[in-house]
């Protein structure tokens, strides 16, 4: 195999890899945002967020993999028991370096979201797109940074006309 179809395959390899990674994050999520699976799939510095464009709304800013994955383990007493995560429409680049990459996703998630109001839940549809930067570390591929943001969080009854935001 030449260099030119070595390096083609690598560059799909690794674009396939970084889409499993992805759809494995919506699975955790769906898994009652297991915190250990989820940290796992981030490098030991990485970032995340989730917030409105105007920050209104906010899950919060978290720095490392371990205050991720306290995020996580924390996260399901309001959003849950029920997420199902869908990520569509990828925009995924890899660097030159064959080592790092940056992706672009849409995100519909129905889920059961706790509130003062409805403590056992209530239906919402939250609309996202979600930035990621991507490294390679060792053979793995990894989230460096997760920036969601969150376009609308409405309640399934109402609709995001009405209730753009919970």
């Amino acid at each position: 195999m030449d260099s030119e179809t070595e390096s083609r395959l690598r560059r799909l390899e690794g674009l396939e890899a970084i889409r499993q990674l992805v759809y494995r994050y919506a699975a955790l999520c769906d898994d009652a945002y297991n915190p250990y699976g989820l940290a796992e799939l981030f490098t030991e510095d990485a970032y995340w967020t989730a917030s409105s464009p105007d920050g209104a709304v906010t899950f919060g800013e978290y720095h490392s993999r371990d205050e991720i994955r306290d995020f996580f383990a924390g996260v399901s007493e309001t959003l849950g028991p029920m997420t199902l995560h869908y990520l569509m429409a990828p925009s995924i680049r890899l660097d030159d370096d064959g080592r790092s990459g940056t992706g672009a996703w849409y995100v519909l998630v129905p889920a059961t979201m706790r509130t003062d109001a409805a403590p056992a839940g209530e239906a919402v549809l939250i609309g996202s797109t979600a930035a990621h930067v991507y490294a390679k570390v060792g053979e793995t591929w990894k989230f460096a940074r997760m920036q969601t943001t969150m376009h609308f969080r409405s309640p399934l009854a109402r609709g995001w006309v009405e209730v753009p935001y919970v």
